[in-house]
């Protein structure tokens, strides 16, 4: 699963290149601290039981997790917190503009 996962956290980092340059390292901060990347690990375990991994997978697991991301900085605004995962939150570290502005670029548009 290891090989998967390290596409799927190479996949999401070409999409945060990808950003407006003034954006791209408030999306690099957000995501830094990815946690377990149960959803990615899901997806490739659920590929891998009804056949063999290809680069489809790691793009629906690269969606999701940016749809996951931009939910958590979203939330992180809506609700003012100041914490996740034992550092500042986007907002707190760059402002609730920049982090909705970021929240909205990460959610697909295909």
């Amino acid at each position: 699963m290891q090989p998967f996962l390290w596409a799927v956290a190479e996949r999401l980092s070409a999409q945060v290149d990808a950003f407006e340059p003034e954006i791209v390292p408030h999306a690099r901060y957000a995501v830094s601290s990815q946690g377990k990347q149960l959803r990615p690990a899901l997806v490739g375990l659920s590929g891998e039981a009804v056949g063999v991994l290809n680069d489809d997978h790691v793009t629906v697991a690269t969606i999701i997790e940016m749809v996951h991301l931009a939910t958590l900085v979203h939330d992180d605004v809506a609700d003012a917190a100041e914490m996740r995962r034992r550092r500042p939150t986007l907002a707190v570290q760059c402002g609730t503009a920049t982090s909705v502005l970021l929240g909205t670029v990460c959610l697909p548009t295909r």
